[in-house]
């Protein structure tokens, strides 16, 4: 199993707290090329996607997804 962004709506909750990714990255202590990954819909590890979650005050499953490896 893999953890894959949803982008388009991690993106709409960062703009609605008038964010831009590095002032993602700063809240959820990681790396501003991490979030722009993330959101081109890359995988991420359980921590990252809880780290953003936690960041943008949104339950993990709204901004992520479970999915089969190698499809």
């Amino acid at each position: 199993m893999s953890i894959t962004a949803k982008p388009l709506e991690i993106a709409r909750r960062r703009v609605e707290r008038g964010w831009d990714k590095s002032s993602l990255a700063r809240e959820a202590k990681i790396n501003h090329s991490l979030i722009s990954r993330v959101e081109r819909g890359n995988g991420v590890s359980a921590a990252t996607a809880k780290a953003i979650a936690d960041a943008l005050e949104t339950p993990v499953f709204e901004l992520f997804q479970l999915s089969e490896a190698g499809g």
